[in-house]
């Protein structure tokens, strides 16, 4: 299962879709996924991805 804090940290550091299915291989749907749930919920810093479960990304995603 993807590590869906993992890939939120890495978007919020600035890496590239590229440069994270890479890495976490996970497809780029998850990234775009991670992306958009980012901007919905207004995060923008590692410190506010503390909160929400992996399930609550999937969920809402």
């Amino acid at each position: 299962m993807t590590d869906y804090r993992a890939v939120m940290d890495l978007v919020l550091k600035g890496w590239s879709v590229r440069q994270i299915t890479a890495s976490m291989g996970c497809s780029h749907s998850t990234v775009q996924k991670v992306r958009k749930v980012l901007q919905a919920e207004q995060l923008t810093t590692t410190a506010q991805i503390a909160g929400p479960n992996d399930e609550a990304v999937v969920d809402s995603g």
